[in-house]
């Protein structure tokens, strides 16, 4: 049987664990120029999000706050839900183009 060579170097990465689970590790390369152009550009990226929702109505979310248990228009719980899930994939999609991988799902799970 051949003999293995372990070969390990330093590759830039960082592993950072969210809390105590071992399974919730983000990586992320500070030193990369393609990590570091992503987050010389967020406002670029910001502005095409915020073009790409500019249909979303933020108001439809304060409505939530008003809403009785009562009250019979349960479509705006609905409206109001949809903008909220627009809203999330929107920071999401920002977050996730700046490094460059699904680093949401790791920080905030299938949520």
């Amino acid at each position: 049987m051949a003999e293995i060579i372990k070969l390990n170097y330093d590759d830039g990465y960082k592993n950072i664990q969210l809390g105590d689970d071992p399974n919730r590790v983000i990586r992320i390369n500070p030193t990369d120029a393609k990590f570091l152009n992503r987050m010389a550009n967020f406002d670029i990226k910001s502005e095409e999000i915020k073009e790409k929702y500019k249909d979303v109505d933020l108001n439809k979310i304060t409505e939530l706050q008003n809403l009785n248990e009562e009250d019979p228009e349960f479509d705006k719980l609905k409206d109001a839900a949809a903008v909220a899930d627009q809203l999330d994939c929107a920071v999401k999609e920002l977050i996730n183009e700046i490094f460059g991988y699904d680093i949401c799902k790791t920080v905030f799970g299938d949520k």
